[in-house]
């Protein structure tokens, strides 16, 4: 820090959550809550001074399925004495806890369609939350929904309240920053060139922002315009924001109050792992952090900050000398940041974490030039032999050093924050695959797949690529818990054969760095599993250019003038398609913010399946990747909504269309002959994407049963074509995570078509639907003891869990032995 500014260091470390730390929030002196990726909430108590390694956890808060993206803290009312957590999930709903009463929510808030991202509070203690459903929201907390702030073309990733003026403020992918009056809309300001993440107040008047244009910008709310811009976190992703306390960071003093003055003081954090703290329009002093990312950051009353990051872990910085933890644990924590900044700046660098070769090292000489940018990393080597690791001060302009370089000559073994990138050649391309060292191989594989819009059967082959080029990571089983990923997408797990323990345990996503810190002597393993699953399985992967083609051909054929598409209408159903598949990975994307647009996509998609059977499959496969966007879906399934009598594209139509084309009826049964193995795997394919959880995916629940009977007797699994088989499989996997909550005579149901399956698969099926299916079985049993059992009582299930135990596929032996290890076979 400059002058005589306090210094932040480390204060305390949280550990306990199962995967990423999304957020954190103050409560009050003594406690700080955090939420993530486990889809938990947890309260700590961080009152100890001196402060303890870690900070013990005192609640921890269940009851939401998916990730836990936002959190915040209500203060104390006559009706809530204690206050209130509240925390935003993925699942669309908000939950409200009494601090001291964990085990289950004491109201629960419905009303987004998408991720709850964010979450406030105003003056009169109301709860502002902000959603990927493209809206805002106001509540009371007796769960009312006091107003809707609708406005925003796509995503609302941030609200915040004027204190004073009663005013919201949001920030959203459009790109735009709106301020609100209640629920109208009365300023827009625009300037971030990429999407603003979090807002924070900074005076009366002055707002700041940060976006993934690695800029903070200052605006001025009397004329909603922008004061200043500032460049940070080295050029990457600026996730958070948050106003400092202004008796922490100033040296002037106020005269009339005598307290020290405000000086546009504030913090934020990135995608660079670390964390800036501002003063006057310039950063002050940088925190590095042994991550990649560090998804938000909170100032405490006391003036505290505390982070949240990707390793599973949130820590607590303070500039307080008594706050601040012992010299002994400080540099221990600072050793090993400098292990995980050498392998970020070598990579950074060179494109690949290499052997480091001493010789080639700098000696204390170079420590008397200035370094190039904030937070640069330095190797030097001493006298003595030893590489030291130095880190440039932009503010101080002199070099920091952060600790000894271990293993110096063999970086690959100290970078649980690196990747690696190497070229995959796959249907005649070649394409680059990034592999975040410790991440399964298959979540690598799965992400690259969707980037690039491959079939899902060469799943395994990327994955060998990838372990044969970075290795694969130790893996312990722990207790089940989400895999952090893009949502919907799907990713095939690992785990092992060990029972799970009693209790969850603390793990880090990253490999340990040998002889690293890590707080209170904890084992810091690579935890992966293979169910339950806990996301749907979208099949999005397409060759727009090949459907074109084959939609102009059979659409040049059309007869009817009614259903033929003219130049305009194709041109704008692929303008769609094109949309559809760029955000396949990102579920959190808003397409189209305009109903009207999912409208005329839904007609132009209900000509073309009424064309001719025989021409109808490329049709079908237009239907399954707009089945991927919930958007669609809520337009196709609204109630009492009907195109004409029985459309597929209606609550009536959808699932007898799907039926009969997925032979999923007797032949007695259809009007037509038998499907193709195209129209039945195109069509399984649409069923699989038409799942979804909240109001998107209520029809598909209440069809289910029928569905499951098609299953149970039409549909043979014998002699299946590979692609049709895995779209079987998919759709079967989709039915277990959908029920999982319940009830359990469909979870019975859908256990007894996957006994069908593999006792109908022959012994050398393909390993992926083997696999697929043994998960969806897996997810059940995982969920109730009632599955469990019903499973013991199904012996082709146990016959081919039996069999798969020494199949040659690693994932799919692995599951099986899972399951071995839990059900009577």
């Amino acid at each position: 820090m400059e002058g005589d500014l306090p210094s932040y260091q480390l204060s305390t470390t949280l550990v306990g959550h199962q995967a990423d730390v999304r957020v954190a929030c103050d409560v009050d002196g003594d406690r700080v809550a955090t939420a993530g990726f486990d889809q938990v909430a947890k309260l700590w108590d961080v009152s100890s001074q001196p402060p303890v390694t870690e900070s013990p956890c005192i609640h921890t808060y269940l009851g939401h399925s998916r990730y836990v993206y936002s959190l915040a803290f209500i203060k104390p009312t006559t009706t809530f004495p204690n206050g209130l957590i509240a925390t935003g999930s993925v699942d669309t709903n908000i939950h409200l806890y009494d601090p001291n009463i964990p085990d289950s929510p004491l109201r629960q808030m419905v009303g987004h369609t998408q991720a709850v991202c964010s979450l406030n509070t105003d003056s009169a203690g109301n709860i502002l939350s902000a959603s990927w459903d493209g809206t805002a929201k106001v509540w009371d907390t007796d769960g009312t929904c006091l107003c809707t702030l609708e406005g925003h073309g796509k995503s609302v990733l941030c609200i915040i309240a004027h204190p004073q003026l009663g005013k919201y403020i949001t920030c959203s992918a459009d790109l735009s920053i709106k301020i609100w009056n209640g629920a109208t809309c009365i300023a827009t300001m625009t300037g971030h060139t990429d999407v603003p993440r979090c807002l924070t107040m900074v005076d009366a008047n002055t707002l700041a922002s940060c976006a993934n244009d690695a800029t903070v910008r200052l605006w001025d709310l009397t004329t909603a315009t922008s004061t200043g811009a500032f460049p940070c976190h080295n050029g990457v992703y600026a996730y958070s924001i948050t106003a400092i306390r202004a008796n922490v960071l100033a040296s002037a003093t106020d005269a009339a109050t005598g307290e020290p003055a405000c000086t546009y003081d504030f913090a934020t954090c990135g995608e660079d792992g670390s964390v800036a703290i501002w003063r006057g329009g310039r950063v002050v002093q940088t925190i590095l952090l042994p991550c990649i990312s560090v998804w938000s950051v909170a100032c405490r009353a006391n003036g505290d900050v505390v982070v949240a990051c990707d390793d599973g872990m949130a820590r607590v910085f303070s500039c307080a000398p008594a706050r601040c933890a012992s010299d002994e644990v400080l540099l221990a924590f600072h050793e090993h940041v400098a292990q995980v900044s050498l392998a970020r700046s070598q990579q950074s660098d060179q494109g690949q974490i290499g052997d480091l070769n001493t010789k080639d090292l700098v000696g204390p000489e170079a420590l008397t030039k200035p370094g190039r940018e904030d937070g640069q990393i330095l190797l030097v080597k001493e006298p003595s032999g030893k590489v030291m690791a130095h880190s440039w001060s932009a503010s101080a302009q002199h070099w920091n050093c952060v600790g000894l370089v271990s293993d110096a000559k063999d970086t690959d073994s100290v970078a649980p924050a690196g990747w690696k990138y190497f070229d995959v050649e796959l249907d005649g391309r070649k394409m680059k695959c990034k592999h975040k060292l410790g991440d399964n191989p298959f979540l690598t594989a799965q992400r690259f797949l969707d980037e690039n819009n491959l079939e899902q059967d060469h799943l395994d082959d990327v994955a060998t690529f990838v372990e044969r080029h970075c290795g694969t990571p130790t893996l312990e089983f722990s207790a089940p818990r989400a895999t952090p990923t893009v949502p919907g997408a799907y990713v095939p797990g690992s785990g092992g054969t060990a029972p799970p323990p009693t209790a969850p345990t603390y793990t880090s996503r990253r490999p340990v760095v040998p002889g690293a810190y890590v707080p209170g002597g904890a084992t810091a393993r690579v935890q992966t599993h293979d169910f339950p699953q806990e996301e749907f399985v979208y099949l999005a992967a397409v060759k727009l250019d090949g459907l074109r083609r084959k939609l102009e051909e059979f659409n040049a054929d059309v007869s009817d003038p009614e259903l033929a598409l003219n130049v305009g209408e194709m041109t704008v159903l692929f303008k769609g398609l094109e949309k559809v598949v760029e955000s396949a990975c990102d579920r959190q994307a808003v397409v189209f913010a305009d109903t009207d647009i999912w409208e005329g996509l839904t007609a132009l998609c209900h000509k073309l399946l009424q064309w001719p059977v025989s021409k109808r499959f490329p049709a079908i496969d237009v239907l399954r990747l707009l089945l991927t966007r919930d958007e669609f879906k809520r337009v196709i399934f609204a109630d009492g909504r009907v195109i004409s009598e029985k459309s597929p594209l209606s609550t009536a139509g959808f699932l007898p269309f799907c039926m009969e084309h997925g032979g999923l009826l007797h032949s007695g049964d259809s009007a037509h002959e038998p499907p193709s193995a195209a129209v039945k795997m195109l069509t399984l394919r649409a069923l699989a994407n038409a799942f979804a959880t909240g109001p998107a995916g209520a029809h598909m629940l209440t069809c289910l049963p029928e569905l499951l009977t098609g299953f149970e007797q039409a549909f043979g699994f014998s002699g299946l074509p590979k692609h049709v088989a895995i779209a079987a499989a998919t759709v079967l996997l989709n039915a277990a995570v959908a029920v999982r909550p319940g009830p359990q005579a469909v979870q019975m149901q859908v256990l007894r078509v996957c006994g069908k399956a593999l006792e109908q698969l022959a012994d050398d099926a393909d390993a992926e639907v083997l696999y697929r299916v043994l998960v969806g079985v897996g997810t059940l049993v995982a969920s109730s003891d009632t599955a469990l059992g019903i499973v013991s009582s199904l012996p082709a299930i146990g016959a081919r869990v039996r069999q798969c135990q020494t199949a040659d596929s690693a994932k799919l032996k692995r599951v099986a032995a899972t399951l071995a290890s839990k059900i009577t076979v």
